[in-house]
């Protein structure tokens, strides 16, 4: 019988109450906060990026990080010193703690933060030393909830919005978050309605060649045209991607609509430069983003050379050895591959020599105010003489001004994007700007080194 109750009651994996005996325990103590006007306050926590460790290493390290995780938890609950504190395994990642006490608000916020401190030391799991952080939501009795689910409902709720924050914090359930919570879920419901029936239209903005403004390429940016809604901006819709698991379905949406725009140029006999697709960190590590550009490549009988990628700092150093076997597969297609936003995350060149790039974009933040006195402007200076010294071309982005494109072409920049030149087009006013400038009157701009031109 205790063995029947142990496998019924608890999670096998960290020993704690698992989801059903923790509702009960909850509703218990709830029952026992009304009769003597005690507050609860519940607490879901949820681990940070955790599905990279079992991407990465395995789950059988997974695993190992959970149970250690809930030894932590537990001893951080059970020592916490105010009121009656219990805590058990929800599913996955996910944990839920609860706290009898008086002024819960208060007690939660302290609560939080010592569960907080509790996981900042290292785990040493699978011969590595692993950083662990979580996102908390925090909801209150009675003030969000009479009963268990609606308690547990709210915290959920308020976790979201921690994790929309940035993760590594904890947020209070409030009424406003319901009526946000309703509208994501609204949007991720859209979003994948729109990926099915392809409201999605690619946009692209020229990249310029610093020296004579030449176009020799352009990055494809997804709009999405909803049909009741308008235009929704990327802000908006990539996020919701990212957190519903649709970042790597919207990634192979554009690459394989810009190979198709690229092979409709081609057969139509027009200029064609390469195009660059940005792929973010999920595409690396829950996709394969060399075998879907392969595909997209040869399913509309392009060169790999016009398909570019685009990844950010951040997702470089998350797994160096998988990210360098991933970029070099990229390599071996004829695609180049450009550091996007660079300059704001780690920059050295002590890692940036082991992958094999080609560019490094830098980030338009320094961009935006630089000038030949500023400290944006000795940055840019450093980049473009790191990326030279690395045998990388340099691109800069969000160039506004005459005075920024002045500056960075004394700098040796390669290439130029920004509103000052062009803003992101459709296809067909992006191919007038290709065509505008290859029936210039100047015989010398009648040929782009840079575009291939397939009859």
């Amino acid at each position: 019988a205790a063995q029947l109750r142990q496998l019924a009651y608890y999670d096998s994996l960290t020993g704690l109450p698992n989801q059903k005996l923790f509702r009960q325990r909850l509703g218990d103590a709830l029952e026992e906060a009304t009769q003597d006007g005690d507050s609860v306050g519940v607490l879901y926590l949820d681990l940070d990026r955790f599905m990279r460790i079992n991407d990465t290493l395995g789950h059988t390290v997974g695993d190992d990080v959970l149970a250690a995780v809930a030894a932590r938890l537990a001893q951080a609950a059970n020592g916490f010193g105010v009121g009656r504190c219990e805590i058990g395994r929800l599913s996955g990642d996910e944990f839920l703690v609860y706290l009898r006490c008086r002024d819960p608000e208060a007690r939660m916020q302290r609560l939080a933060s010592e569960l907080s401190e509790t996981l900042s030391a290292p785990f040493a799991c699978g011969g590595q030393d692993l950083s662990i952080t979580a996102s908390m939501g925090v909801s209150l009795f009675p003030q969000h909830g009479k009963d268990a689910e609606a308690l547990i409902k709210a915290a959920d709720i308020a976790v979201s919005r921690a994790k929309s924050a940035g993760r590594r914090c904890m947020r209070m359930y409030s009424r406003k978050m319901s009526a946000h919570a309703m509208k994501r879920l609204s949007l991720e419901n859209e979003l994948r309605q729109g990926l099915a029936s392809e409201q999605f239209q690619l946009y692209y903005q020229p990249k310029y060649r610093a020296r004579d403004l030449r176009i020799v390429g352009a990055e494809a940016l997804i709009r999405w045209f909803h049909p009741t809604r308008g235009s929704i901006s990327p802000g908006n819709f990539i996020p919701v991607a990212e957190e519903a698991g649709l970042i790597v379905e919207l990634g192979n949406y554009v690459l394989r609509a810009a190979s198709r725009q690229l092979k409709a140029w081609k057969d139509d006999g027009l200029p064609v430069v390469p195009i660059s697709v940005n792929v973010s960190p999920e595409e690396f590590f829950r996709g394969d983003p060399a075998t879907a550009l392969a595909d997209a490549a040869e399913a509309n009988g392009i060169s790999g050379r016009l398909l570019e990628v685009e990844i950010t700092e951040s997702a470089l150093i998350r797994d160096i050895e998988r990210v360098t076997d991933a970029l070099g597969d990229i390599k071996k297609l004829g695609s180049r591959v450009s550091v996007d936003d660079f300059g704001t995350g780690y920059s050295s060149l002590a890692y940036l020599k082991r992958f094999p790039l080609d560019r490094l974009k830098i980030d338009r933040s320094f961009v935006n105010e630089l000038t030949a006195t500023s400290d944006d402007g000795a940055i840019c200076s450093a980049i473009i003489a790191m990326a030279r010294a690395l045998g990388l071309r340099v691109v800069a982005e969000g160039v506004e001004t005459d005075e920024q494109l002045r500056y960075l072409r004394e700098q040796g920049c390669d290439e130029i994007q920004g509103f000052l030149l062009s803003r992101p087009v459709p296809a067909d006013s992006f191919m007038e700007l290709v065509l505008a400038q290859n029936t210039a009157t100047d015989p010398s701009a009648a040929t782009m080194q840079d575009v291939e031109h397939v009859a």
